[in-house]
């Protein structure tokens, strides 16, 4: 190296030196912008150890890493973030071994059930050996109606041990079942209270905001490209003047069953603001993503929808314009929101029932 910087000046020695170091602290930034992300994913976010607090202490890290930020300054932002990092891990840790004792002591009252249940299941067998000694005892009889008597005797015997253990065995089942029950009602209600709209069925706005957000972060890493639609019923007011909330509500109701009717199993729905339907479609293109969403706004809005108001059948033409968007490089969520809501913008101004994309902006 020495040989070949020997008729150089020190400034094109260092312009060459800084050449070779950049590639280096690129590849640094981005691995650590990774692993940034990385960590964020690893945490539970149980409810025990809500992570809202240390997604936003990582984030605010890893601003402080990026490009154009003085090694200084990061450094002092890490070492006045290790303690709550070193905290939130803490109460992780801490959490999962109690849970784990939770689960052990599950499997304990389980084992407990168990042999409670092989007693039982002993105690049905030491009755059924009675039965048979009792038919033993019978087999030795030689008198017909004493033989006849034991077996009415042994015959009931044994009916009635088996209805007992029936009975046991139907109490244990039902008690179990009820309270499985309960608790699959239990988790899917509050699931459901947090994240689900309960008109339409889609998630929630803040459901979907946390989802895009985290998106874009994984798509930094892992190269995914998807596609953002806002699906609006552009009459949605006009009807709920007219005819009221249930009916308004009815007909934003058959949009998001045409949003269900053409997305993929991992696309994502989401009731964005009272009348519009977002939905993030992943592994698709701008022109795939226009195509969805042109099919849906030309069935939703090219069939009349019939309803009963005031005990009168009518019918209503249901309005509907899309604006799609793509993920681009150094896209944050406002960033590829508010390219897709410009073009539903520019899809409203033209009449509706039309899709048009951020390409045409």
């Amino acid at each position: 190296m020495s040989f070949l910087f020997r008729d150089m000046t020190k400034e094109e020695i260092l312009e060459e030196e800084l050449k070779e170091l950049r590639p280096k602290v690129d590849v640094y930034l981005k691995t650590i912008k990774a692993l940034f992300f990385f960590l964020k994913e690893f945490s539970s976010d149980a409810d025990g150890v809500p992570s809202d607090e240390f997604k936003r202490t990582i984030d605010g890290l890893g601003a402080m890493f990026a490009p154009g930020e003085k090694a200084k300054d990061a450094g002092k932002a890490f070492e006045k973030s290790k303690d709550a990092i070193l905290g939130f891990i803490k109460k992780e840790k801490d959490y999962f071994a109690n849970k784990e004792a939770e689960y052990k002591n599950i499997i304990e009252i389980l084992i407990s059930g168990f042999s409670i249940l092989s007693a039982d299941n002993i105690k049905f067998t030491s009755n059924m050996f009675d039965v048979t000694a009792i038919l033993e005892e019978i087999s030795n009889l030689k008198d017909i109606l004493d033989i006849k008597s034991g077996l009415v005797k042994g015959i009931s015997h044994m009916k009635k041990t088996i209805g007992d253990k029936q009975a046991r065995d139907d109490q244990h089942i039902s008690a179990v079942s009820k309270q499985t029950q309960h608790m699959k009602i239990d988790l899917a209600k509050s699931r459901d209270m947090y994240l689900v709209d309960e008109l339409t069925g889609a998630y929630k706005r803040f459901a979907f905001d946390t989802y895009l957000k985290n998106l874009i972060e994984r798509s930094a890493v892992t190269k995914t490209q998807f596609a953002v639609a806002v699906v609006e019923l552009d009459n949605f007011y006009e009807i709920h003047k007219t005819h009221g909330e249930q009916i308004s509500g009815r007909a934003f109701s058959v949009l998001g069953e045409g949003c269900k009717k053409q997305l993929r199993k991992d696309d994502y729905l989401c009731r964005f603001e009272e009348n519009s339907f977002s939905m993030v479609l992943l592994e698709t293109s701008l022109r795939h993503a226009l195509k969805t969403a042109s099919t849906i706004c030309k069935e939703v809005s090219g069939q009349p929808y019939a309803f009963v108001y005031n005990n009168v059948k009518s019918t209503l033409k249901l309005t509907v314009a899309s604006g799609v968007g793509t993920l681009r490089k150094g896209d944050t969520a406002d960033v590829i929101m508010k390219r897709t809501l410009s073009a539903l913008n520019l899809a409203k101004k033209q009449g509706g029932c039309t899709a048009i994309g951020e390409d045409a902006l």
